[in-house]
């Protein structure tokens, strides 16, 4: 019988140990967590979008990525050795039983939401401040955290860019619409949203003020549409009504049918759930605001999705957390989305 010697042992040990080892990266760091929602968001794509090179609304190889769970979480696989924002696509409202729309964040943000997403696009670096002035950080889990006023803006906000996509969809009849250029669609509607924002001087906690803000928001964002988009035009003239509906409709599930066109100020204090206040008779109105909106907006002029389409540039602001080749880096910069 073959005894082993405390050599084989040892040898036997160390190889098992590195066996068990191989192609291991347990202890690699991993990336940032947070959850995303509009409310949260199930089955989306999260990945570190590289804004110092690479194509914006692509994934593209080397682009670190990860998959939201059955609750929006997400955990970034490893730390992005690159400057980027961090791009959600696709997924599924898991509130509303609806597809998630497109949402972005900068480096360093908490969460991905609506909100995150204006930060992002607002190259003024104005706007921000205006939203943790509702009660909250800007990136903070609207669906848990947010006070009434900021979730009564988020929710505005995420029912326009939907009627807006919606008013596309419906016009396209055997139009194909790429899903890459109705991500872009999303991104251009926030883009002019967050600038509109950004200096307006109404105040966004109260119902009436936010309905103002919000009309000049949806015009400029309908002028922004067909100016980046050569195969859609959306007829123009029904921002107030888009603006109305939205609104109306958000104030309703968060506040209240009573501060609808109020010139009082919504909470920014205290803590609101979302699936308190959305309700099953909620998603109902939400939804019927989105029909209402589709039907005002009318018929958009809609051909296929150009063979080759790249999406317009947009400019974004991020966290400058990794210096890119070349550079020195910084605490805060922007780059081409």
């Amino acid at each position: 019988m073959h005894v082993p010697t405390k050599l084989s042992i040892t040898l036997s040990i160390l190889a098992v140990a590195g066996l068990a080892g191989c192609g291991s990266d347990d202890h690699a760091p991993k990336g940032a967590s947070g959850k995303l929602t509009q409310g949260p968001v199930s089955g989306a794509a999260i990945y570190a979008d590289n804004v110092s090179d690479g194509v914006r609304f692509t994934q593209e190889s080397g682009e670190v990525s990860t998959t939201t769970d059955a609750n929006g979480n997400f955990t970034l696989p490893t730390v992005p050795g690159y400057n980027h924002i961090l791009v959600s696509t696709g997924g599924t409202d898991t509130l509303t039983g609806k597809a998630a729309i497109r949402m972005i964040a900068p480096s360093g943000a908490a969460n991905v939401t609506p909100l995150t997403t204006l930060v992002a696009l607002d190259t003024t670096g104005l706007l921000k401040a205006k939203i943790q002035a509702l009660g909250a950080a800007y990136d903070t889990d609207i669906s848990l955290n947010a006070t009434p006023a900021l979730l009564n803006l988020s929710k505005s906000v995420e029912i326009v860019v939907a009627s807006l996509t919606a008013s596309i969809t419906e016009s396209a009849g055997t139009a194909v619409v790429s899903p890459e250029q109705h991500a872009a669609v999303q991104i251009q509607a926030m883009q002019s949203i967050a600038a509109s924002f950004s200096t307006t001087t109404e105040e966004l906690a109260k119902p009436a003020s936010l309905n103002t803000a919000m009309t000049a928001a949806v015009n400029a964002a309908v002028v922004n549409i067909n100016l980046k988009n050569s195969n859609i035009s959306i007829p123009s003239g029904q921002g107030a009504t888009i603006a109305t509906n939205s609104v109306t409709a958000a104030t309703t599930a968060v506040l209240g049918a009573g501060m609808v066109g109020s010139a009082t100020s919504a909470a920014i204090t205290g803590i609101t759930v979302e699936s308190d206040v959305i309700t099953s008779s909620a998603i109902l109105a939400l939804a019927e605001a989105i029909t209402s909106n589709v039907a005002a907006v009318g018929t958009v002029a809609v051909t296929a999705t150009p063979t080759g389409y790249v999406a317009p540039s947009i400019p974004v602001t991020t966290v400058v957390t990794v210096a890119p080749t070349g550079s020195t880096g910084g605490t805060g910069g922007s780059g081409n989305f």
